[in-house]
């Protein structure tokens, strides 16, 4: 058989792949030392990844600004209903606080007029009393 050499000179002729047509890839060639340039890879990531951190970081800040501006806006919108509603829940306390001497007062209104209608009941008509007074009694010891 008769074989014809259709390749530049200098190349060889590369034999054909027993895998059946699988991909290679050529084989990455770096000038310089491969220290060096996985060190710049290296470099290279850490780089991305302070950029990505710094993105991350002023995006949350840029939404916490926000929150305290809206904050700060609704605080200085409320301020009036603020001092408004503390104005009221003092005026409801004083109330609340005449309420009480009101009630105390009114639990012994009735004690008195009670007592001297009892006493006229009791006492034998057309008899004029000059004092009448509240003794307290104490109570008799218990035997020991």
């Amino acid at each position: 058989m008769i074989e014809i050499n259709l390749l530049p000179t200098g190349e060889k002729r590369r034999p054909a792949s027993r895998a059946g047509g699988a991909l290679r890839v050529p084989a990455l060639k770096v000038p310089g030392d491969p220290y060096m340039v996985g060190l710049g890879g290296v470099g290279l990531l850490l780089l991305l990844g302070l950029g990505f951190a710094y993105w991350t970081v002023d995006t949350r800040m840029a939404e916490a600004r926000a929150r305290l501006d809206k904050a700060v806006d609704d605080s200085t919108r409320f301020a009036s209903t603020i001092q408004l509603v503390e104005t009221l829940k003092a005026r409801q306390d004083t109330i609340q606080r005449k309420i009480d001497v009101i009630r105390s007062v009114d639990e012994q209104r009735y004690v008195w007029p009670h007592v001297m209608d009892e006493i006229a009941r009791a006492v034998p008509p057309y008899t004029w009393l000059t004092k009448v007074a509240a003794v307290e009694e104490k109570a008799p010891a218990a035997p020991a």
